[in-house]
Parts: C-alpha cells; structure tokens; sequence
C-alpha cells in the first residue's frame, strides 16, 4: 500500500495533471489546426482549379464555335493537365445535350454519362465552384458556362480530389500530436524532477513523524530525539527545521521534568523513610495511619495494628556500642519486610520502636504475622545480641478514633513487656 498511496499521491497527481493538459491541449491544437489547413489547402485548390478552368474554359469556348482545330490543343492540355495535376481527376466539356464533347477519358467522348440527371444538375448550376461528396469520395468540381450572344452553348469543368486535402490534414494532426507527445515527454521528464524534490522532502516528513510516534515514549526523553535530515531551499525545509526544533525542545523539556521528578521522588523519599532501616518514618506514619483508619470504617474491612519494641535495647548499645545497635535496627527491619505482605505497612517511629499497620487481616492472623517477625529476628541477630522482640496487637472495632487504636496497640506492647520481665 506505500508504494500505492506514494504513486496516488502527490507524483501521481502532476503526472495525471500534466498529461491531462498536455493532451487537451494537444487535441485542441490539433482541432484547430486541421481546421484552418484544410480551410487554407481548399482555398488554395479553389485558386489553383479557377486558374486551370479559366484555361481550359478558353479552349473549350474555341472547342464549342466549332473550331476543330483546336482539339489537338485541347487534347494536349489534358495530357499536360493530368500529368501535372494529381489531384485533378476529370476534365469536360459537355454540350447543352449532356454530351461530352470533350473528356480526359477519350472513351467518354461523344456519350452521355448514365447519371443524366447529374450532367442536368451541372448545366442548371452553371458557372461556380462546389464541393461534392459521392462514392467516389469528396471532391471540388469547377465549372465554367459557355455562352455566345445570350445562348449557352456548353460547360466546361474541371474536378479536383479532395482525398489529397484531408491526408494534408491527417498528416497535419499526426506531427502536431507527434510533438506534443515530445513536449509532453519533455514534460513527464521535467515533472519527475520537480515531484521528486517536493514529494521526497514530503515522505522524509511523514517517515520521520512516523518513526517519531512509534518510539516516543514520554519517561524516556531520549526517544523524542528524532531528526529529519535532507537538504531543501523552501518552505519544506521551514516545516523541517520546525519539526527538528519541536523534537530537541520536547526533548530538553522531558530531561528536565525527569531530573525534576527523579529530585522530587528523592526527596520525598528522604522525607518520608527512615534512612537507617529504609522503612517508612513517623511523619509518613502520621500521614497514613488516619487515612488507613478511615477507609477501613468506611469500607467495613479489618484492620490490625502491630506495635513492635526491642528489649534490652540499652543494654544492647551500653554493652556492644551504638553499631550494634544499628546493625539489630536493620535486623529487625529486614525480617519486617520478610515476614509481611503488600497488605501489611512497616514505620520506625523513632529509637526502637515500630509499627505494622495490617489491612484486610483479622486479629488471630495479625498475631501470627508478629510471632514470625520475632521468630526471624532471632534468626537474623548476631549471637552476642541480647535483644528480643516484644510486641502488641489489637483489631479496629470499627468506633474508635486512630489515636485511642494507637494507644490500645502501646498499651498492649507495653503489657506484654512486663509480663515477659515478670516471667524472667
């Protein structure tokens, strides 16, 4: 279909446009001129013909007061006549009866022509030039009447062919359309030229907006690189040069909006994470905890909030140094992310102390969530680390108020805490 709409298109259309011209023009011309060469050859054969009639018109008037002399003369003058004249095909005289006195054809002399009523028809015509179609094809009769003190005594003719006038024509119309076929060669020629410099720039622009909406992608400001390159002196290569500059500044403008974003997501994630575990911080726990709590009134679903302590945390950092303290941090941080699900998530509220808010989840799963995490975190921990996980877990009624959901799950943590230290 590309090389069908190419060809349809724009090359297709000058090309179709120019014959079109060419050849109308061409027939026009050729009507034109057909018409005034064959006016002119006519008028030129009139002129030839009155000239030869007036000749012969002598003779036959000597031919008709009976001078007999003269028939050698007469005879001569039609040997010369149509030998000389190729488009002369009858000589005549005939006389009031309808008899030839005189013909080219020496046969015919002295008969009547078996078309009476046309020999009545030349006599009642009289003197004249007239133009005939018959069988025999056109022709132009020239006619001369020979009359003497008031009485006609005969009529002298000559006819011409008028075959030789239309081949004239037709040859005529065969160069004219001849060279208009050159011209229009010429033409074709010219015009493939000229489509080649338009439609070329035209498809580099259609490839190159092509290609450009095939591989942008607005998070890869790279992909709006795309160029077009051809050389071009006119309002193409405005369009060019347009495109080119609307591809480098959407390209500039898509760098810039991705290094803006990328700076923006950094510091939104300093903003909002705990640098040394990489869990979510207080601020982002502020801000999520009341809307997570909303949407599970609203939505009727379970909600479960884990608070998570370390004990001998002091110890931890009296004993081993603040390193160690930082290593059991993340410690705990990693078994957090192994242990939970995209439902579940993690924030360091500060020192030690965490949560794990649990969408989606009942009371008796949250726990179990929990007891893996302290599970895991045993099995992450140095051995020299006396830490152990404490943790309490309670289920939103649905009721209360985020800030008494939060203070349940402390209360409960911290009841654990001492029932652990009261068991020791």
């Amino acid at each position: 279909m590309n090389w069908r709409r190419r060809w349809i298109g724009i090359r297709g259309q000058i090309w179709l446009l120019l014959v079109v011209v060419i050849l109308g023009v061409a027939s026009v011309t050729a009507g034109i001129a057909a018409r005034s060469q064959r006016i002119s050859i006519i008028e030129e054969r009139k002129l030839r013909g009155e000239s030869v009639l007036r000749s012969w018109s002598s003779l036959c008037r000597e031919r008709v007061l009976s001078d007999e002399t003269v028939n050698l003369s007469m005879w001569d003058f039609i040997d010369v006549l149509m030998g000389g004249e190729r488009s002369v095909v009858e000589v005549y005289l005939v006389d009031t009866s309808g008899t030839y006195l005189m013909h080219n054809i020496q046969a015919m002399v002295g008969t009547r022509p078996v078309a009476t009523d046309s020999v009545n028809g030349w006599l009642a015509a009289g003197s004249g030039s007239f133009e005939e179609d018959d069988s025999t094809g056109a022709r132009l009769r020239f006619q001369q009447t020979l009359d003497v003190s008031g009485r006609r005594l005969g009529l002298a003719g000559v006819v011409f062919s008028a075959a030789g006038i239309e081949e004239g024509v037709q040859g005529s119309v065969r160069r004219i359309l001849f060279f208009a076929g050159l011209i229009a060669l010429v033409g074709l020629v010219l015009a493939s030229l000229l489509v080649y410099q338009v439609s070329r720039p035209i498809h580099l622009l259609v490839e190159g907006v092509r290609k450009f909406g095939e591989r942008f992608d607005p998070e890869h400001p790279e992909s709006a690189n795309v160029k077009i390159e051809f050389r071009a002196f006119n309002e193409i290569a405005d369009v060019r040069d347009s495109f080119n500059e609307m591809t480098a500044a959407l390209q500039k403008s898509l760098a810039e909006k991705k290094a803006l974003k990328e700076e923006s997501g950094y510091l939104r994630l300093q903003a909002t994470t705990d640098a040394l575990t990489e869990l979510f911080n207080k601020r982002q726990f502020e801000e999520d905890f009341p809307t997570l709590v909303d949407l599970a009134a609203t939505r009727s679903r379970p909600l479960c909030l884990i608070m998570m302590d370390m004990d001998r945390f002091k110890l931890l950092n009296d004993t081993l140094g603040h390193a160690a303290g930082d290593d059991a941090l993340r410690c705990l941080a990693q078994s957090i992310r192994a242990r939970t699900r995209n439902s579940e998530r993690a924030y360091r509220l500060g020192g030690d102390e965490f949560v794990v808010v649990s969408t989606g989840t009942g009371l008796e799963d949250a726990r179990a969530i929990a007891g893996r995490i302290s599970e895991d975190y045993e099995q992450r921990k140095n051995a020299d680390n006396p830490s152990t996980i404490s943790y309490g877990v309670v289920a939103y009624d649905g009721k209360c108020s985020h800030q008494d959901l939060l203070h349940a799950a402390d209360q409960e943590m911290y009841r654990v805490k001492r029932q652990k230290k009261a068991g020791r």
